[in-house]
């Protein structure tokens, strides 16, 4: 599911955007969630102020990039600004409401897999029908060659037969003609 107005490549609408306490001993990491995602809420009311967004993956340090914004612009400006910010990221997977950027990573991770496991199978289908076509030629070419073997062999046992037939016939009238003179 997009966030309303946001797209693919955006964190506000990537399911890998998380909030997790500023404390780094703390490394429970949760969903922000939509109407954060909206205000740009994360870390600055009495409810967030102990977290900060923070990409799952690591594709983007989004605590450093709303530091650099500067403190003259409230934070949830900065957020807003760094999570809308439209980025070329390979890591970004929708956001699905309910569903942590663990469970979100967990899926994306399933849907790699399965998309991995498709792509296998094609590939030995496709190696099974060139494996199966190279062994059709191979038939086809071993039986060509079996039948211009069959096919000399059939013309050497004619002229045989015809060479034992003249020769029969030679020998006959040879021998006809030796008894009767």
């Amino acid at each position: 599911m997009f966030v309303d107005g946001y797209g693919e490549g955006q964190c506000i609408s990537c399911g890998l955007l998380g909030q997790r306490p500023r404390d780094p001993s703390q490394p429970l990491c949760s969903e922000v969630m939509p109407a954060q995602r909206a205000e740009g809420h994360i870390g600055d009311t009495p409810h967030t102020e102990m977290f900060m967004p923070w990409c799952f993956v690591g594709r983007a340090n989004l605590a450093r990039e709303i530091r650099e914004l500067g403190n003259d612009v409230p934070l949830a400006t900065r957020t807003f600004q760094t999570i809308t910010r439209h980025r070329d990221c390979k890591g970004w997977y929708p956001y699905t409401e309910f569903l942590s950027p663990k469970e979100h990573y967990e899926e994306l991770n399933m849907r790699q897999l399965e998309e991995s496991r498709r792509q296998f199978e094609e590939r030995m289908e496709e190696n099974r029908r060139e494996w199966q076509k190279w062994m059709t030629e191979q038939a086809v070419r071993d039986q060509e060659r079996s039948d211009k073997l069959m096919l000399r062999w059939t013309i050497f046992g004619i002229i045989v037969a015809v060479i034992l037939a003249i020769m029969q016939l030679v020998g006959a009238f040879w021998a006809q003609a030796l008894f009767h003179n």
